[in-house]
């Protein structure tokens, strides 16, 4: 199995929500379509036009992948070093 078709869970916090929502994607996935994935689970379905997805502080655009994201991330943690 390629590691972009690996299948990872993303944690979900909603405002409109007191729990977290666990949402399994693939790697490869655009935040449009973690968003679809959302409208499924969410008691509320609301529309991928209706969501916003922030991420460390920053809001994601819809044609973003979650590879791509996760890799900025992991990229900085791994440069840290200390003296």
């Amino acid at each position: 199995m390629d590691n972009l078709d690996k299948e990872v869970e993303v944690h979900v916090r909603s405002p409109s929500l007191n729990e977290t929502l666990v949402v399994k994607v693939i790697l490869n996935a655009t935040v449009l379509s973690l968003k679809h994935s959302i409208e499924r689970i969410h008691p509320q379905h609301p529309s991928a036009n209706n969501q916003r997805i922030i991420y460390s502080g920053k809001l994601l655009e819809d044609t973003e992948t979650l590879i791509n994201i996760l890799k900025k991330v992991h990229f900085k943690a791994r440069k840290t070093t200390y003296a």
